[in-house]
């Protein structure tokens, strides 16, 4: 469906869209177009989590039931494109609102009112020409955008956690979240075999809460944040079939605060000099004849477990990028997918599994517990039915059974420690 190219041009920098092919198009006397798109989706989610109480029994700890968008958020995107002289240019913004209330009550208001809320996900402007493309604002990040645009809960659901936003999709169960922040990204000219993108972006913090005496935790991003990513899309004989090949990378520096004077340990005259983080990531995509192959991976330092660092979460600001001692964590994650689409085009199966494993620091495991209840990893199958009941309106099923380790103690050993299945149903509806 060529319109929804358009809905995942509002997720990231894809390369030039064709604005002929959204539902509504004006042109302007004066060169100018306009183009409205997006899409709305509203998916039941019902989930049900087992923890373990003593070794090996396993209690019901949680229950998830109601109805919100899924990983993919409603959206309503305008965009407004012009030429003067040689040089294009264009703007973009990206409302990204919620279906859900929030909570199980009758009405709910003010912040907690999900519903209520506008998303202001995107908003950028575009300058290029034949030499490429800078683009300026509020956008998706590089690093790790890949492994989202291809992973198939993008159109489902995945895991979900509440319903106050998205679903999770296979955040923390696969990739890492890219989210959209503020960014300057140029992008080498769109439709050739090979595209590079690089950026500066506003910095972020890491390991927030996760450590204190003596040591103080990052709150203050020294440099910008870097980010690259580079794209092969090889010719194929056949044009119904493709290859798309991608590795992507970042790095950031953190400190405790701003002033040197405010980063010295409690405990001795030393100053906490702060520390690098670091991701890498490939992956590739290969569609032929109705079948789609995907895997993708990556290896972060100081990033954590879910985000790329620290995330403002339920008023307060958390992240598990360092370990008590203010080192940084290594983290790693992988994707395997593959999807069948019937000759007909109206049927598309698909099953993936993930996991992210967030490793023990060197501190961690000479401590007296040895890191004992430290998250350890996630991972999760998920078996995903869409039915295609028109261009535009999709009936999407899914089953995901999901899991989450700590570790013992022991070692580098871990073990369950909580488990679960979930079922969701839905529609969505692109414009």
């Amino acid at each position: 469906m060529k319109r929804l190219g358009l809905v995942l041009a509002g997720l990231a920098l894809v390369g030039a869209v064709n604005t002929a092919d959204a539902q509504l198009t004006m042109q302007m006397t004066n060169g100018w177009s306009a183009t409205f798109s997006g899409n709305v989706n509203a998916f039941w989610i019902y989930n049900s989590t087992s923890s373990l109480t003593t070794p090996g029994n396993y209690e019901t700890s949680g229950k998830l039931n109601g109805i919100g968008t899924g990983l993919l958020p409603a959206f309503f995107t305008f965009e407004a494109k012009g030429k003067e002289g040689n040089t294009d240019l264009g703007v973009h913004f990206g409302f990204a609102p919620q279906v859900s209330a929030g909570r199980n009550v009758a009405s709910s208001f003010g912040t907690d009112a999900a519903g209520a809320q506008i998303d202001m996900r995107q908003v950028y402007l575009t300058v290029g020409g034949t030499w490429g493309q800078i683009l300026a604002g509020k956008e998706l990040g590089l690093f790790e955008r890949q492994a989202i645009l291809t992973d198939m809960t993008l159109f489902g659901a995945g895991v979900a956690t509440g319903f106050r936003g998205t679903s999770l999709g296979r955040i923390g169960y696969g990739y890492l979240y890219t989210d959209f922040r503020g960014q300057f990204t140029y992008s080498s000219p769109a439709g050739k075999v090979a595209q590079i993108s690089f950026g500066v972006f506003e910095p972020t913090t890491t390991g927030a809460g996760g450590f204190g005496t003596p040591t103080t935790p990052f709150t203050y991003g020294d440099l910008p944040r870097f980010e690259t990513e580079i794209t092969f899309k090889p010719k194929m004989k056949n044009t119904k079939n493709t290859v798309l090949v991608w590795v992507d990378g970042m790095y950031g520096h953190v400190k405790c605060a701003a002033v040197d004077a405010d980063c010295e340990s409690s405990t001795t005259s030393d100053v906490n000099p702060g520390i690098s983080t670091t991701g890498l990531a490939l992956g590739g995509k290969f569609d032929v004849s109705g079948f789609s192959f995907m895997a993708s991976g990556f290896l972060a330092s100081g990033l954590g477990s879910l985000f790329e660092g620290d995330a403002f979460l339920g008023g307060s600001i958390a992240g598990d990028g360092t370990d008590a001692f203010g080192n940084a964590k290594s983290s790693q994650g992988y994707i395997i997918q593959a999807m069948y689409t019937i000759p007909n085009g109206k049927v598309t199966l698909g099953a993936s599994y993930g996991q992210n494993k967030l490793k023990l620091t060197s501190d961690e495991q000479a401590d007296i517990f040895g890191g004992a209840g430290n998250f350890s990893s996630r991972s999760s199958w998920i078996g995903q039915f869409t039915y295609h009941w028109t261009k535009s309106l999709r009936f999407v099923a899914e089953y995901t059974n999901f899991s989450a380790k700590n570790y013992t103690g022991v070692g580098t050993d871990d073990e369950t420690t909580a488990k679960g299945n979930q079922g969701a149903v839905g529609l969505m509806l692109f414009f």
